[in-house]
């Protein structure tokens, strides 16, 4: 069996495997379905290993979200288990956008921004922890460019935690005499 495309639709096990459906490229882009027609249509949910997780911490956070995809094969083990192993086909490189202001922490809740260009607001790509290092470990309230409650950022998931890519600058306010 070669390479197939699969559409995230909830975390399975945790630790980088997902709850799938097998989708098919039709003349109007992507669907689900396993048959060379569509009226094969496939309802079954298939559990995929995303490789690029498979190393997490103990505070693992999921690298996809519900709709995102993966390119992966059948692999079998020693004893003839199937399993199916793969890599997303989703930039790892993500936007994200707050769901509050920045506090005094080094992270901040954001939902992702999912393949249709919506928020993610419930399930699997909602409420995640970004985190910052600012310069000078600055509580990112204090850093620049300042935070609010739906600012967009761009996110990676790096080791099983989503950090953002933009740097932040520490500051002071500070009252200026003329």
């Amino acid at each position: 069996m070669g390479i197939e495309v699969y559409e995230v639709q909830s975390a399975a096990l945790g630790h980088g495997v997902y709850n799938c459906k097998k989708q098919q490229l039709l003349a109007s882009g992507w669907q689900a379905g396993a048959g060379d027609k569509f009226e094969d249509y496939d309802e079954t949910i298939i559990q995929v290993l995303n490789v690029i997780e498979n190393d997490t911490l103990a505070d693992y956070t999921p690298a996809l979200a519900k709709g995102d995809r993966i390119s992966a094969g059948e692999f079998r083990d020693c004893d003839g288990l199937v399993f199916r192993i793969g890599f997303p086909a989703t930039p790892s490189v993500r936007m994200a956008r707050t769901t509050k202001a920045a506090g005094e922490a080094q992270q901040i809740t954001c939902n992702l921004m999912g393949n249709n260009g919506n928020e993610i607001t419930t399930g699997l790509g909602s409420g995640i922890e970004v985190y910052f290092k600012p310069t000078n470990d600055a509580d990112i309230n204090a850093a620049l460019p300042r935070l609010a409650d739906d600012d967009y950022l761009f996110v990676q998931n790096i080791a099983g935690k989503w950090w953002c890519v933009t740097v932040l600058q520490a500051s002071k306010d500070c009252v200026c005499s003329s």
